[in-house]
C-alpha cells in the first residue's frame, strides 16, 4: 500500500514536469491563451450577408439559426411592422382631416338652416295642418 502511494506521487511529479518542460502548445499557438474570441471564432459584428435563406420546419429540428441570421429577421420583421404602421397613421391623419372637414360643412349647413328657419317665422304650416284634423 506504502509503496502503491510513492509509484503514484513519482507519476504525478513526473506527469507535471513533462508538461511543463513542453513549452508552448498549439492551443497558446493558436491564440487560446488570451482572452476574447477565438482564432477560430467570428466577432458578432462579422455578419457580412444580410440574405439568409428560410429554415422549413424539417431543418428546425437540427439546425440552429446563427445570430447573424435572428438580427436579418428581427430586422426585417421590424421594418415590416414599422411599414405598416406608418400607413395606419397616415390613414388616420387622412381620416381625421376629411372628417373634421365634412363635420365643419355639415355644422355650417346646419347653422344656415337654423338661421333660414328661425327668421322664417312662418305659422302656415300649423294652422294648414290642423284644419285637415
Amino acid at each position: 500500500m506504502f509503496s502503491m502511494r510513492i509509484v503514484c506521487l513519482v507519476l504525478s511529479v513526473v506527469g507535471t514536469a513533462w508538461t511543463a518542460d513542453s513549452g508552448e502548445g498549439d492551443f497558446l499557438a493558436e491564440g487560446g491563451g488570451v482572452r476574447g474570441p477565438r482564432v477560430v471564432e467570428r466577432h458578432q459584428s462579422a455578419c457580412k450577408d444580410s440574405d439568409w435563406p428560410f429554415c422549413s420546419d424539417e431543418d428546425w429540428n437540427y439546425k440552429c439559426p446563427s445570430g447573424c441570421r435572428m438580427k436579418g429577421l428581427i430586422d426585417e420583421v421590424n421594418q415590416d411592422f414599422t411599414n405598416r404602421i406608418n400607413k395606419l397613421k397616415n390613414s388616420l391623419f387622412e381620416y381625421q382631416k376629411n372628417n373634421k372637414d365634412s363635420h365643419s360643412l355639415t355644422t355650417n349647413i346646419m347653422e344656415i338652416l337654423r338661421g333660414d328657419f328661425s327668421s322664417a317665422n312662418s305659422n302656415t304650416a300649423y294652422p294648414a295642418s290642423a284644419e285637415k284634423c
